[in-house]
């Protein structure tokens, strides 16, 4: 009556497996708390975690099989990962936002820490550094047609300093003048393309550029003669975006409306700001147009720099 032993089919070697890579994420998630850097975490603190996740997993697999299953997701295999997806590969992702920062205000640095939020939580990302681009003076060319409030471009060294000011308390967002500092109009495409090669040389050279925007942006891509059909493919297909939420816009129903959109939706990643806020650069504008406050509106540091330079002050009279 001794007993026989069968060696494992495949399919009940997957199932063992399975339970096996639960395990690992259970643990991971107890003895590997989340790091913010892009390095694997310290192993000094493992061995005693591998000890006793060994023991787990000995009854399901047998003994010596525990070696099989930290080649799937051990902290020191050198890739980036969260608690969520140990072993998995996360996409280096580098936030850009472009944009007149006409100015820079404190709800143009929340749509990073929501963005990165996102990403970061989804499991297939992980956020690396945010860039804010401010646009070129010749930019005032397109907006001829628009407001006059909105023809008020200050020059560009002024906008890309008020920039680096409003980011000072940042530790992960910077600010590129490769834009601003351009003779020429750069269109969005262009300018992505651009820090896409700079961001590969200089940051990470497998990090990946995205988007950041707001649903307002989003909305312009269905404006006739705009954009251009073939950059609206490159920026949302390519690249990807990410689109923070703004009240009195649907970005849903932008996507369905827009062929292009539509195709590359999946690239397209939504963000609900929940805590609303309707500040922006042109209330920013007509606020310091008039003498009155905007602490906490725009950081103290940018707001000494518009004092200190007289920016926007009230239009003289003819």
């Amino acid at each position: 009556g001794a007993r026989r032993h069968n060696p494992p089919t495949p399919r009940r070697m997957a199932a063992r497996l399975s339970r096996c890579s639960a395990l690992l994420r259970q643990a991971t998630h107890v003895l590997v708390p989340p790091t913010r850097v892009l390095a694997p975490a310290s192993t000094r603190a493992l061995p005693t975690a591998r000890t006793w996740l060994a023991a787990l997993i000995a009854p399901v697999l047998g003994a010596g099989a525990f070696s099989i299953c930290e080649g799937q997701g051990s902290a020191a295999s050198g890739s980036a990962t969260t608690p969520s997806g140990a072993g998995k590969s996360k996409k280096k992702v580098v936030l850009v936002m472009g944009g007149s920062m006409n100015p820079p205000t404190i709800m143009h640095l929340r749509a990073f820490e929501l963005a990165r939020d996102y990403l970061n939580a989804t499991g297939d990302y992980i956020v690396v550094q945010g860039i804010i681009s401010p646009v070129a003076d010749n930019y005032r060319a397109k907006l001829e047609s628009t407001t006059a409030t909105k023809k008020k471009l200050v020059p560009a060294p002024h906008r890309v300093e008020m920039c680096r000011r409003a980011v000072q308390s940042s530790d992960w967002v910077t600010v590129s003048a490769a834009e601003a500092s351009r003779t020429t109009w750069t269109t969005t495409r262009e300018m992505l393309e651009e820090l896409q090669e700079i961001v590969a040389r200089t940051i990470d050279k497998d990090a990946h550029v995205m988007f950041l925007c707001g649903a307002d942006l989003l909305e312009s891509f269905s404006i006739p003669n705009l954009w251009n059909p073939e950059d609206i493919d490159t920026i949302t297909g390519k690249f990807g975006v990410v689109v923070i939420s703004r009240v009195g816009y649907n970005p849903d129903t932008y996507i369905h409306g827009h062929p292009t959109l539509t195709k590359n939706a999946g690239s397209i990643h939504l963000v609900t700001e929940w805590i609303t806020n309707n500040i922006s650069s042109t209330l920013v504008r007509g606020a310091v147009a008039k003498g009155e406050s905007i602490k906490y509106y725009v950081p103290d540091a940018t707001i000494a720099y518009i004092k200190e330079h007289a920016l926007y002050g009230p239009e003289p009279r003819p």
